[in-house]
């Protein structure tokens, strides 16, 4: 994997997301913004602890992080920004990075 990439990933995942979570549980707080807070930043904490210490760990990282995002998806399309139907896009989008993260964690090692 190139590190740029990986660099890139890592800020995204990271940081924009964990700023994502925290705008939308301000504007639209409940269950569901919880989830996307707490589960944003403790994924991209797993996932970097699955790189030293094995696969497992990064996949529940990744599931975590997932969850999360879908979350944070599900508040700002639905409840922030759109309609119900068109969070359904945010949702599949999201859930297709978390198959992405889960099969990342075979294919790379550092």
């Amino acid at each position: 994997m190139d590190p740029v990439q990986d660099h890139a990933h890592f800020h995204v995942a990271g940081f924009a997301a964990a700023l994502l979570a925290g705008l939308a549980a301000a504007a639209a707080p409940g269950r569901a913004a919880a989830v996307g807070c707490l589960g944003v930043p403790a994924g991209t904490a797993i996932v970097a602890v699955g790189h030293f210490t094995g696969r497992l760990t990064e996949r529940v990282g990744a599931v975590v992080l997932t969850v999360g995002l879908l979350a944070t998806s599900w508040v700002a399309g639905a409840r922030v920004v759109l309609a119900d139907r068109t969070a359904a896009v945010n949702v599949v989008g999201v859930a297709l990075c978390g198959l992405w993260a889960w099969q990342r964690a075979d294919a790379v090692r550092l």
